[in-house]
This record gives C-alpha cells, sequence and structure tokens, in this order.
C-alpha cells in the first residue's frame, strides 16, 4: 500500500475507507 486511495484501508496515507 503506497497510494492515497481508497483501496483496501489506507494506513499509510491519512485517508479513510470509503
Amino acid at each position: 500500500m503506497d497510494v492515497d486511495e481508497g483501496q483496501d484501508m489506507s494506513q499509510v496515507s491519512g485517508k479513510e475507507s470509503p
């Protein structure tokens, strides 16, 4: 997981999965 997208669970970025 390196992208800032709600793909699975964005724990790397600061976003929350939808």
